[in-house]
């Protein structure tokens, strides 16, 4: 009897760390393909690629940038970058955690800074969703 019960807690375990690894998964190749996504975005805004940059973007995207009316659509978001870019350079995107919101689906959470252009070059930080 004592045999039994150990099986079936052993097989129970077995059954939990199945459904943790699937919920675990999906959220690390999430954060991995976001991750991939931000240095293919940083690699275009350092090339000057703001085509390549906008084609990141869903065509029905919006972008809020600090101190603007939102941009709409993917070419007018590639058009804001190629702008801001005579004013900024040397973008850094870092995630800092992503939740899941479905198999196609997730939130990202992370920080965002560009430095202006100038004699005296700073460092500002600002946050976006994509």
């Amino acid at each position: 009897m004592a045999d039994m019960e150990a099986e079936l807690i052993m097989r129970r375990i077995a059954l939990m760390i199945a459904l943790l690894a699937g919920l675990i998964v999906p959220a690390v190749a999430q954060r991995a393909e976001i991750e991939a996504v931000n240095a293919k975005w940083m690699e275009f805004f350092n090339k000057g690629d703001f085509a390549g940059i906008a084609s990141l973007y869903t065509e029905d995207a919006i972008a809020f940038p600090p101190g603007s009316s939102m941009v709409k659509g993917r070419s007018a978001i590639g058009a804001m970058w190629k702008n801001m870019a005579e004013q900024v350079s040397d973008p850094k995107v870092t995630t800092l955690d992503v939740k899941p919101l479905g198999p196609s689906a997730a939130r990202e959470i992370g920080t965002f800074s560009l430095k202006t252009k100038g004699p005296t070059p700073v460092c500002g930080c600002v946050g976006e969703g994509r």
